[in-house]
């Protein structure tokens, strides 16, 4: 892929196909990592790759109707996160 060093050419990387593979990627590994659980039994954790109006970006979730009450008590997601060597911080 050739791409111009300006703000177009950058983005255009940013938001391509390649782009969005690695984050498709990213984010089965992370999703690996995560197993929640609700009365003993387990959760199923999706995972998603979308375009920002910048970047491509993956997504991971606990697919719970009580899935972020989950992740608050349990931090499911962020230890996972920590596990793999993310940065994880708290959102305002």
């Amino acid at each position: 892929m050739k791409i111009k060093l300006d703000r177009a050419g950058l983005v255009a990387a940013l938001r391509s196909t390649e782009a969005q593979a690695a984050m498709g990627e990213a984010a089965a590994a992370l999703a690996s990592r995560v197993h929640p659980t609700s009365h003993g039994q387990p959760v199923k954790v999706t995972t998603a790759t979308h375009l920002t109006p910048v970047t491509a970006a993956g997504s991971v979730t606990i697919a719970h109707p009580g899935g972020m009450a989950m992740e608050a008590k349990h931090g499911y997601l962020a230890g996972a996160a920590r596990s793999a060597g993310m940065k994880v911080t708290q959102r305002a």
